[in-house]
């Protein structure tokens, strides 16, 4: 990759970058059958990821909310990621577990700046500067899904995930890491008409955040994350199946159908603004 050009419009330090990028991945699976009901599964993998041109030579407004800087001096990620996971199953429940331990060197990130950098002044405005960095990191998480279906038409789930990022050049918390999550929801069809043509459905999820406290306050704008949360998500539609497997679904999807007001750990306008409310939508999908 060659890049040149200039720092910044107020700084004019002339770059003249050639990189060459390059390395190998492997991987190795197994999956084993331990009865009728019940396997496992694993995977060790080594990957590698070089630095996009954003991550380093990116300087300026963001998505009009922060200010980004790049690193014309990263280098490559590279690391292992190991999985492990089992399934149970019968003929109503099922259960899938799984975990994962990674390691990466020089992972690529943006943490908000220090001292005089942490903000950029612009006629436009003051806005928090973003810098891209790399250190060693630690990953370790993992998740879980549970599937119960008491008859036919029915089917409950339940699932829960997990990270945990560590950075150990520091020995401190990965910024913008995801918070825990755990969800249940429930869906019901069933089938109408003489012919079975008609079918309805509906189905009910909710989602519970929690408040992410693995985090450094220095890494980040403000001291404190924002409060965990709930948000009830449905959707209800009805279907018409026409001759040579057309077919035409009449749908009403709402999102956080409660009007929670929340803010995502993960999203960089939460030091601006709130998600967003409730949502309806009708909907209509052919199929022919």
């Amino acid at each position: 990759m060659s890049v040149n050009g200039y720092t910044s419009l107020s700084n004019y330090t002339y770059y003249d970058d050639f990189k060459l990028y390059s390395n190998f991945t492997s991987s190795l699976a197994a999956h084993y059958q331990i009865s009728d009901q019940w396997d496992a599964r694993a995977n060790v993998g080594w990957s590698w990821r070089p630095p996009d041109i954003n991550e380093l030579y990116a300087i300026g407004l963001q998505e009009g909310s922060y200010w980004v800087v790049g690193n014309r001096h990263l280098e490559s990620e590279r690391g292992y990621k190991a999985v492990l996971g089992t399934k149970w199953r019968n003929s109503k429940f099922s259960v899938e577990p799984s975990m994962f331990y990674q390691r990466i060197d020089s992972y690529i990130y943006d943490h908000i700046g220090d001292g005089k950098d942490r903000y950029h002044n612009h006629p436009s405005g003051k806005y928090p500067k973003f810098i891209y960095d790399q250190d060693d990191v630690r990953l370790v998480g993992g998740d879980i899904e549970a599937t119960y279906q008491p008859i036919e038409s029915l089917t409950l789930v339940a699932k829960g995930e997990w990270i945990y990022g560590r950075n150990l050049s520091r020995q401190d918390w990965l910024p913008f890491m995801p918070s825990d999550r755990y969800g249940l929801s429930a869906s019901y069809s069933k089938t109408l008409g003489s012919r079975k043509q008609y079918v309805a459905s509906l189905s009910l999820s909710g989602i519970y955040v929690t408040k992410q406290t693995r985090f450094d306050p220095d890494k980040d704008l403000v001291p404190d994350s924002p409060d965990a949360y709930f948000l009830l998500n449905g959707t209800a539609d009805f279907a018409i199946k026409l001759p040579h497997k057309r077919e035409i679904k009449f749908m009403l999807v709402g999102d956080n159908v409660l009007n929670a007001l929340y803010k995502e750990y993960t999203d960089r306008f939460r030091y601006y603004a709130h998600e967003r409310g409730a949502n309806f939508s009708l909907r209509t999908l052919i199929r022919f």
